[in-house]
């Protein structure tokens, strides 16, 4: 009699499909998350080997400029218009030009050729920011999981990051020479495009009108600015926070990155759970606000307090982990939000992540001009009153709608 029910279905099979339709999700997750963990990974690994590369600080500065500067220009917006015209095309483009960037900047460390490690560093910069643009657009597609897959995202950059700043420098100790270092980081970069090639969310993305109705919406600029203030400082903060524990709170190198390492670790670690639970609880503007009151205690603690305990710094540390993981996350989600089915996901994915570089820009100058005078009360300051700004912004997008 069972049989003949027509709601009767056996349960075994529909589990397996069920499971066997999350392993293929999770798979082509994966790959999307590592289209641009090459170009993370290789940055970081110049940054680690700065001692060994026989760069002046002058040089190595004009390095990383070369790299940061194509995200601050029009660039991103270039990258958001040919992924909308051609997403799978694009994304592969963009992994080459990336690796081909990183191939010509190592080459010229080991050859000795500044000219080439700029001009290296430029391409670099350019395929990276692309692929950075392509690969969240892509994530915003996402219906039921978007903040989760952006928070996955998030998770491969930090450990890329991680291990690229981690490896590089006992790699060439050990080898004897920088060469086997990048090298491995280009090998990554290599894995890096082929997962732009094999990423079935690349191959589905629908081709869209290069129109773009969100540049009069307020609630775009509104988040976007907001995301730009979340990123310039806690990325300033990252970059800069093993030298302020030295000479601030005096504690020995050792320590101090090991305390700083665990912020992008840390972020790792709770950015997807961060996502996952914004997607799942209608909690997001809570969780984005009291991570941002969070961050700004805590950089307002440092800017404040020149004698604080390694107890309270590690809290302090702690809390700029979990705004670090939590708020880029659910604001890249929320800027999906801001926009129509027709817009052009890529160029608006491209200018904001153009404003966060500015901002990241703008935010490092400021930050260096205090920290050379070693004003640390003001350096820190910066940071906690640029992302006060970011919760005013944030606060104020709230207010016009969900």
């Amino acid at each position: 009699l069972a049989t003949k029910n027509p709601d009767y279905s056996p349960s075994p099979p529909a589990v397996t499909i069920g499971r066997r339709r999350r392993e293929a999700i999770a798979c082509d997750l994966a790959r999307l998350s590592a289209m641009a963990v090459g170009g993370h990974c290789f940055k970081n690994a110049l940054a680690s080997l700065q001692p060994l590369l026989q760069l002046g600080a002058a040089r190595y500065g004009a390095l990383m400029a070369a790299i940061g500067a194509p995200g601050a220009t029009v660039t991103p917006l270039l990258g958001g218009l040919a992924f909308d015209a051609h997403p799978r095309r694009a994304a592969i483009v963009f992994a080459s030009v990336a690796l081909l960037g990183g191939a010509i900047c190592a080459g010229g460390l080991v050859q000795g050729s500044p000219a080439a490690v700029l001009a290296g560093g430029v391409v670099l910069g350019v395929g990276h920011g692309c692929l950075v643009v392509a690969s969240r657009a892509i994530a915003s597609e996402r219906k039921e999981d978007q903040a989760y897959a952006q928070g996955v995202l998030a998770a491969f950059a930090n450990l890329g990051a991680w291990a690229g700043r981690a490896a590089a420098a006992p790699l060439a100790v050990k080898t004897g020479t920088v060469a086997t270092p990048l090298a491995a980081a280009l090998a990554v970069q290599t894995l890096s495009l082929g997962a732009a090639a094999t990423a079935s969310s690349v191959r589905r993305a629908r081709r869209r009108p290069a129109d773009c109705p969100f540049f009069a919406s307020q609630r775009y600029w509104l988040v976007a600015g907001a995301h730009a203030c979340v990123f310039g400082s806690f990325k300033v903060f990252e970059q800069f926070s093993s030298a302020i524990f030295v000479q601030r709170f005096s504690y020995d190198v050792r320590t101090a990155g090991l305390m700083a390492s665990s912020v992008p670790l840390l972020s790792a670690v709770l950015a997807p759970y961060a996502g996952k639970l914004a997607d799942r609880a209608s909690m997001a503007q809570r969780n984005a606000c009291t991570a941002l009151m969070l961050g700004i205690a805590a950089l307002a603690v440092l800017a404040l307090c020149a004698d604080v305990s390694r107890i309270q710094l590690l809290g302090c540390v702690g809390c700029v982990a979990l705004g670090h993981a939590v708020l880029p996350t659910l604001l890249l989600a929320r800027l999906r939000a801001t926009l129509c089915s027709a817009s052009s996901v890529g160029v608006a994915f491209g200018a904001c992540e153009a404003l966060a570089a500015a901002a990241h820009v703008l935010a490092n100058l400021a930050f260096a001009y205090f920290h050379g005078r070693r004003v640390y009360a003001g350096a820190m300051g910066l940071l906690a009153a640029l992302l006060a700004l970011g919760f005013g912004l944030f606060v104020r997008s709230a207010a016009l709608g969900p």
